[in-house]
């Protein structure tokens, strides 16, 4: 059931590159963070910067496939049938557990972000492919009228720094997913109970693909082919209807990886402008398929470097920390982020500011629901109070 040793050297030694492809890194200018001033003016998040994140990321996955003696279920071939052949063998033993893995998924979301019981509708599916009809995202940033018009300069440079931002916040949302779903730790005991071939498959397929992230600036992506293993859906619905984070993954470490990336999408709505219009003009010209692959490469760097500064906060305090910090205007999101990417003093106190807004929010809101639980139940306090947030 294992690949001859031939096949593992060649792995580690023959397949892999020992530098980081010159297609990718010259691809950055031509990315989206390749035009966003704030990223590529030579300051702290710079093109430097972004250079680091890349060749970082990039080594990371090229020494994880190189410390597997082993690769299973792979005969012969390069990386892309070795993770062909992997993802067979993976889906053949869920296709039997499927609902107890989904229903994995939905429950550790939950409770990493302590999510309260009916507030988010969750729609956790593993599927054999995902299929041109799944499309959400369009493959290329829309180019045509999309109905938002500029009062002037400074406004439309203010809706510019809006969409340099949530560019920024979609690579720390994927980033995000990626590495919350590899940490398999929080829930290998029960991928254990459904099958204990899982977990060490399941550290081979991610590695395998991490590598391949790096193949090509856009991997292949077209209008007709979209070469997509994973993708998550947010419907906000109208004001009284559930929120729903809809995702689907070809394999459940796909899948956990989706539907985290749904929710910390959901937490840095908050930052997206309040009208309609202005909001519609940013997701349009930032949300598409071509960027994704830019947002795997330098999310994780960048979302490790984030998460440093909280390691002492409870994962269930993250959706508060994230609402604060996509809450910031444009100008003061770059500059709090340049120092906090930048690892200086200023961006400790930085985030310090944010944790403890965040934690005082949280703890408005608890107050809130259990004054209009007990208004509920009780009927003892007014109308006039205020009814809790949502998420």
């Amino acid at each position: 059931m294992y690949i001859s040793e031939g096949m593992a050297r060649r792995l580690r030694e023959g397949v892999l590159k020992d530098a980081l492809s010159v297609d990718v890194l010259d691809g950055l200018k031509d990315s989206p963070y390749g035009n966003i001033p704030s990223f590529m003016d030579g300051g702290p998040l710079g093109e430097r910067f972004l250079r680091k994140a890349l060749t970082t990321e990039y080594d990371n996955a090229r020494n994880a496939l190189r410390s597997m003696g082993r690769i299973e279920s792979v005969k012969a071939g390069d990386i892309g049938s070795a993770f062909q052949e992997l993802l067979v063998k993976c889906q053949k033993i869920e296709s039997a557990n499927r609902d107890a893995l989904e229903k994995l998924a939905s429950n550790y979301v939950i409770d990493l972000f302590s999510v309260p019981d009916d507030t988010v509708r969750i729609e956790a599916r593993l599927v054999g492919a995902i299929e041109d009809g799944d499309a959400i995202s369009p493959v290329e940033p829309f180019d045509g009228d999309t109905g938002f018009e500029a009062a002037d300069i400074e406004d439309l440079s203010g809706i510019d720094g809006q969409v340099a931002k949530r560019h920024f916040l979609n690579a720390l949302n994927m980033g995000a997913g990626k590495r919350m779903s590899a940490n398999i730790r929080g829930y290998i005991e029960d991928l254990y109970d459904i099958d204990s071939r899982l977990p060490q498959m399941y550290k081979e397929l991610l590695a395998l693909n991490d590598y391949m992230i790096f193949d090509s600036p856009d991997l292949g992506i077209s209008d007709k082919s979209r070469n997509q293993i994973g993708i998550v859906n947010v419907r906000y619905g109208s004001r009284d209807e559930l929120v729903t984070i809809s995702a689907r993954g070809v394999v459940f470490p796909v899948l956990l990886s989706e539907l985290i990336r749904g929710f910390m999408e959901l937490f840095s709505a908050h930052g997206l402008p309040k009208e309609r219009d202005r909001a519609e003009y940013v997701l349009k010209k930032t949300d598409y398929l071509k960027a994704e692959p830019w947002q795997m490469r330098i999310g994780p760097y960048m979302w490790n470097i984030f998460t440093g500064y909280f390691e002492d906060t409870d994962t269930g305090d993250m959706p508060y920390i994230y609402q604060t910090l996509s809450r910031l205007k444009p100008g003061t999101f770059f500059r709090v982020f340049s120092e906090m990417m930048a690892g200086t003093g200023k961006g400790k106190e930085y985030a310090a500011k944010i944790r403890d807004k965040a934690l005082r929010e949280k703890e408005r809101i608890s107050f809130n629901g259990k004054m209009n639980k007990r208004k509920d139940d009780k009927s003892i306090i007014t109308d006039s109070c205020m009814s809790p947030e949502e998420f």
